[in-house]
């Protein structure tokens, strides 16, 4: 036995040594719902690589990092490494149907608003002061989630620490693998890359959709915009009641400029103060 172990041994060496090698491909098709676990006892001398897709990334998701890029770091380190701006763009819109206005809105109000939100976003003082409010509230709210989590039990889509293995339930999952656990996640996208950065993009939503819900009280979002085809800001009918618009932009002509400047330096101030602006995060 030992004499044909050191042949088998030596083929391996001689066959490494000169870089032949053979290559065996499964091709396996889950179907979606599938509950069992599939998996082959590779001998230690195998190597298995896992393809989460087989199309080129420029087709239809080169927004999207790549996949080993989202499989390392935090939810936050990965959300400081994207760009913000453009997941807003994408699902601003979202956001905006979660909001909830005491008031009946025309398809003219929904209109006007989607056309402030543009070009919001293309306003670099405004967006700088927004992104430093999503970053500070994201890291309260996944600290917050982490928290309690891993104080009381599984929750969500498997995420949780508690009774989860390990030495008395003490392993933590970390987010990539409580994603992996969330079969309902798992089923709105067609691969583990895309499903992980919905996850990001879905709590960047989230947040800034409770941030939105804060601002937009009383037209407060109005008195930083200005529409730019107008003399005047663009204000609807039923914001006549608010007495602080109508007195800001009373003056006509220039001295509107003027005083939008002013409105535009003092809101950005509040807005960026948690302290005169609180916005506490319920959920992400």
């Amino acid at each position: 036995r030992s004499s044909a172990a050191s042949d088998v041994y030596k083929r391996q060496v001689s066959t490494q040594s000169t870089g032949r090698r053979k290559h065996i491909i499964f091709i396996i098709h889950l179907n979606r719902g599938f509950s069992g676990v599939t998996g082959f006892d590779f001998n230690s001398n195998w190597r298995q690589v896992l393809i989460d897709d087989i199309k080129p990334i420029e087709m239809g998701s080169s927004h999207i990092p790549k996949i080993l890029d989202l499989l390392e770091g935090s939810e936050m380190e990965l959300l400081r490494k994207l760009q913000i701006r453009p997941m807003l763009i994408n699902n601003f819109r979202a956001c905006l149907v979660r909001l909830i206005y005491p008031y009946d809105r025309t398809s003219t109000d929904i209109q006007e608003q989607i056309e402030m939100m543009m070009q919001l976003f293309d306003d670099s003082d405004f967006m700088t002061v927004l992104e430093q409010r999503i970053y500070r509230l994201l890291e309260n709210a996944i600290e917050v989630g982490s928290s309690s989590e891993s104080g009381g039990g599984s929750g969500g889509g498997g995420s949780s620490g508690g009774g989860s293995g390990g030495e008395g339930g003490s392993m933590m999952m970390s987010w990539q693998e409580a994603v992996a656990h969330n079969h309902e996640e798992i089923s709105l996208s067609n691969t583990f890359r895309e499903t992980l950065f919905n996850h990001l993009s879905s709590t960047v939503s989230n947040v800034f959709s409770q941030l939105l819900c804060h601002v937009e009280r009383n037209f407060n979002l109005r008195l930083y915009w200005k529409d730019p085809s107008s003399s005047s800001l663009s204000l609807s009918s039923s914001s006549s009641s608010s007495s602080l618009s109508s007195l800001l932009l009373s003056s006509p002509g220039a001295a509107v400029s003027s005083t939008q400047k002013v409105i535009r330096s003092l809101w950005l101030k509040f807005f960026s103060n948690p302290t005169i602006c609180p916005v506490l995060c319920v959920d992400t």
